[in-house]
């Protein structure tokens, strides 16, 4: 009964990861692939990039996206350049003994940010 349990589990948590969608934070904290990751490229520019789940709209990322930029450049003087992209993983299911694999596509908004000085 207990290992019944467990596997019943894993699939529920497994399942409602999958139908996540994207939440403001950096991409490699928590348990999910979403978020966001920046990197300073020079003075007062960033190039940011904004993972999303397969149910988010290019819009909802973008919201997100410039919501970071908004903390990055400590106002809402900034130039952004954004460019609507996909980015690909795998997906499982679960249905004891056997895994089935099978490939997907996540939208992604990578943009390059200038903040006034």
């Amino acid at each position: 009964m207990k290992l019944r349990t467990l596997l019943l589990t894993t699939m529920a948590i497994a399942f409602l990861a999958g139908c996540a969608s994207a939440t403001y934070k950096p991409r490699n904290e928590g348990l999910t692939r979403f978020g966001y990751e920046e990197t300073k490229t020079a003075e007062n520019e960033y190039s940011i990039d904004y993972y999303g789940a397969k149910s988010d709209s290019y819009e909802k990322l973008e919201e997100l996206w410039r919501k970071r930029a908004e903390e990055v450049c400590k106002s809402h003087n900034y130039q952004a350049i954004l460019a609507k992209e996909a980015y690909d993983g795998k997906t499982f299911l679960l249905i004891p003994p056997f895994i089935y694999y099978d490939k997907a596509s996540w939208p992604l908004l990578k943009g390059k940010l200038s903040c006034a000085a």
